[in-house]
């Protein structure tokens, strides 16, 4: 697979190609497939955030849940905050899983749920 650069002679940009070793080029590849694909399946946090993370695609906003989901974090984190240590991390991805996701009408508090989770997060790593 040939490598492309950008070079710049002053006014115009274009793309040259130079061959590398295939081999070599396969191996990046398969490093960069590796590497992405287990920050993405990898999820932080307690087994409660966890269970909220795996039903995101399902999981409405409008009647304030994430709110919900909030309070009863805190409720167990209180009891053992020796088993959170991720929460902080489990809850900037919630936020974030939420912000990427397609609108529907039973998301209409997304925004707001993705300020709570990011604030509760900032929380959480006040407290660690």
């Amino acid at each position: 697979m040939p490598e492309l650069s950008l070079q710049s002679d002053g006014g115009s940009d274009h793309f040259s190609s130079s061959s590398r070793n295939s081999a070599n080029t396969d191996k990046d590849e398969a490093i960069i497939k590796t590497t992405s694909s287990t920050k993405s399946n990898e999820i932080y946090g307690c087994a409660y955030l966890k269970a909220i993370r795996n039903q995101l695609e399902s999981y409405p906003t409008t009647g304030g849940e994430y709110l919900e989901t909030i309070m009863i974090h805190r409720e167990i984190f209180n009891s053992f905050p020796g088993a959170h240590h991720d929460c902080a991390r489990a809850f900037t991805d919630l936020a974030y899983s939420i912000e990427q996701r397609a609108w529907r009408s039973d998301r209409d508090a997304d925004l707001d749920a993705i300020v709570a989770f990011r604030h509760e997060a900032w929380v959480i790593a006040s407290t660690m």
